[in-house]
């Protein structure tokens, strides 16, 4: 079951949003590999209540009162409150699933932090990115309008990627696209990658 958690400076508004981030994560889920998983962005660590077994998870944020929170909720599980961008990444080890969840349109420079995650990767490990479509742009306007999408999430956007573009991302650090499709009537990407 889907937690209902308290409001956090994390969590986006807008009526509609919760009902496309369990969506986004849902498609997220099923593509998770292996026992090691490192959530990059985990937020208020919402994956948490999709997945199932005994695994060991890292979750990172750059919001130490989300993370701080993380670990009251999820004492079993380690939480890092770091800058994906900015701060060193190489004490982590490896993982058989990296997820970069609604990540990648907020970096200023997603090339840098898929070039240091490579570092943690061995040659089974699945890279999982999703990612609004340029098409969720029109969509977006219509949802500010009528106040049932996320303001505070539009603002923070970077870019909006187009297939090619996550492609020329993952061959300049490192990965290969295996699957790509789109959901949410095609304003969402899902990006599955390996290492070369």
């Amino acid at each position: 079951m889907y937690l209902t958690r308290r409001k956090n400076k994390d969590q986006i508004t807008g009526l509609l949003s919760p009902l496309l981030e369990y969506i986004r994560l849902k498609n997220v889920c099923r593509w998770i590999f292996g026992k090691q998983i490192l959530d990059c962005g985990c937020g208020s660590a919402k994956i948490l209540n999709f997945l199932q077994g005994d695994y060991i998870y890292t979750g990172i944020d750059v919001a130490p009162q989300i993370i701080y929170e993380n670990t009251i909720l999820f004492p079993r599980f380690n939480f890092l409150c770091l800058n994906l961008e900015r701060d060193n990444l190489s004490d982590l080890g490896k993982f058989d699933s990296i997820i970069l969840s609604a990540v990648i349109e907020h970096l200023h420079n997603p090339i840098l932090l898929l070039k240091k995650l490579y570092t943690h990767v061995h040659k089974e490990t699945r890279l999982i990115i999703s990612t609004p479509s340029p098409k969720f742009l029109l969509l977006m306007r219509i949802g500010l309008k009528l106040k049932i999408l996320s303001k505070e999430a539009h603002s923070q956007h970077k870019k909006m990627y187009t297939k090619h573009e996550i492609e020329e991302l993952l061959q300049k650090s490192g990965f290969k696209l295996k699957k790509y499709c789109k959901f949410l009537l095609g304003t969402n990407q899902l990006v599955i990658a390996s290492p070369h």
